[in-house]
């Protein structure tokens, strides 16, 4: 089931910026532009969403922040 949340992250993340062809998916010939997150966004309580961070991060497929002592 897709919630309005679900909607909301897919619509920030690749429709907003009209590059689908490109970005969505992590496949061969689409940017690898990611973050690994302390916590799931989607499932964490309300209260605790602020709280969460961003362990590493990924651009081009290059990492450009990387928390230390993450096991990734």
């Amino acid at each position: 089931m897709t919630t309005v949340l679900d909607k909301n992250v897919h619509n920030l993340a690749v429709t907003g910026t009209f590059d689908e062809a490109k970005k969505g998916s992590l496949e061969v010939g689409k940017f690898a532009d990611l973050t690994v997150l302390s916590a799931n966004p989607l499932t964490v309580a309300a209260d605790q969403l602020a709280s969460t961070a961003s362990l590493m991060t990924m651009v081009g497929g290059k990492i450009v922040h990387e928390t230390p002592g993450w096991h990734g």
